[in-house]
């Protein structure tokens, strides 16, 4: 593999003062959306997105949208409430009346009641690399599809010892399965014994019984947030190995977590706390620090977040209840870039930097890659050309940039990719 170095000695020479747009939300007013309520998000290999609504499955690359729903498709239901991807890019559509398989030509259906005498309420749905799916309801319990067998085992309180049949959320951690429980707490489900477990106020330190989503972080802990109203409420941290909860409260946090529907990260780790009450739209940390953000004083269109996804790009997409939402730190330059997964990647170190920091860029073939980089408030502070090929190391002279945190944006035919940098003090 070629490498190369490019010594770089720059001085910042001009400061574009035009702000860049660090929000833009999708309605039925400037693209194809069927509805404005959005209830899922999901990204694909292709880093195209799959969105849940009350009105069908939308597909969009940010560009292009295109509905399916049971008159076009073969969609069971409208009302879409989660989609996963598998291993093989196939999308699963968890709806109000069983479970669809798309897989970019044929549909096939689980579950699906023709005759609507008792359909089942699925409310959430994950899928893994080897095909295996499994998918919450609201009261018939957890459906587990067993991609090698072709086949579906399901776990209710008459089959199992799961401790209630309405699931909530489901999110898979090493070598479990954590669920969200609508009133007997935070639940993990070892698949091989096919035994549950459930945490609540009863037997452990959780706060609360509503857990109304799940997820596992980077670090393998797992966040859970309640669907209930203070004070009865709330954000937690749930160590698997200790069992040992730690409450992410005011004091921690200096923020009231209310009604939690949706927590993610992004590929710098920081979180994304996604609220359905009035309050507050979401919530941001960003290494210790907190912050939280409402509709209104930012982008959001609306503090009803029903789920948050991040794509290849780095772009944050937000369902709520009046479209969605895409947000970027270093600004929103188009509807969402299409971009080859993997195709470009890009390090920095060491971090946080001083006077010089290193890019370690990767192309599988020589690639003109423009590199711009931001500070917070969305204004352009350089902005260089490159020319990549296979790994390349660009040595950046950052004596020039105040102490803080900026975005490193890099982009090229096909590609666009961004990162954080911390700047110290001298």
């Amino acid at each position: 593999m070629k490498k190369a170095i490019i010594i770089l000695l720059l001085s910042i020479s001009a400061v574009i003062n035009a702000q860049v747009t660090e929000w833009k939300t999708f309605d039925s007013s400037n693209v194809a959306l069927p509805t404005n309520i959005i209830i899922s998000l999901a990204v694909d290999q292709n880093n195209t997105k799959w969105v849940g609504t009350y009105s069908g499955l939308v597909k969009t690359d940010g560009d292009n949208w295109t509905t399916y729903n049971t008159g076009n498709s073969g969609l069971p239901s409208n009302i879409v409430r989660g989609v996963a991807i598998d291993g093989a890019n196939n999308v699963w559509a968890a709806t109000n009346n069983g479970i669809a398989k798309f897989d970019g030509t044929n549909w096939t259906t689980y579950y699906e009641d023709t005759l609507n005498a008792n359909p089942v309420f699925f409310l959430c749905i994950e899928a893994d690399a080897n095909g295996n799916v499994m998918a919450g309801s609201e009261e018939d319990g957890l459906f587990w599809y067993d991609a090698g067998n072709d086949n579906w085992v399901v776990f209710n309180t008459q089959t199992s010892n799961i401790p209630q049949n309405r699931v909530e959320s489901i999110a898979k951690g090493t070598g479990a399965i954590w669920l969200g429980s609508n009133s007997k707490g935070l639940v993990k489900f070892d698949q091989v014994g096919e035994v549950f477990i459930s945490y609540n106020t009863t037997n452990s330190n959780m706060p609360f019984d509503f857990v109304k989503k799940v997820t596992v972080a980077p670090d393998g802990n797992i966040w859970a947030g309640s669907g209930s109203e203070l004070p009865d409420s709330g954000l937690v941290l749930f160590n698997p190995n200790t069992e040992a909860v730690t409450v992410m409260d005011s004091l921690t946090t200096g923020i009231y977590f209310d009604k939690v529907w949706a927590i993610t990260f992004d590929d710098n780790e920081d979180a994304y706390i996604g609220t359905n009450d009035n309050s507050f739209a979401f919530a941001r940390r960003d290494t210790a620090m907190w912050a939280k953000y409402q509709f209104g004083s930012g982008g959001i269109a609306s503090n009803y977040v029903y789920d948050i996804v991040v794509d290849d790009s780095s772009y944050k997409w937000f369902a709520t209840f009046k479209g969605i939402s895409v947000y970027n730190e270093a600004g929103v330059f188009v509807s969402t870039p299409e971009i080859t997964a993997d195709a470009f990647s890009v390090k920095a170190f060491p971090q946080p930097a001083t006077d010089r920091l290193t890019f370690e860029l990767t192309a599988p073939q020589p690639a003109k890659t423009t590199m711009e980089i931001y500070n917070l408030q969305g204004r352009l502070v350089e902005r260089l050309q490159l020319a990549v090929a296979g790994k390349t190391l660009v040595e950046y002279n950052a004596y020039s940039l105040a102490q803080g945190i900026y975005i490193a944006r890099f982009t090229g035919d096909g590609f666009a990719k961004s990162i954080k940098v911390i700047i110290a003090g001298r």
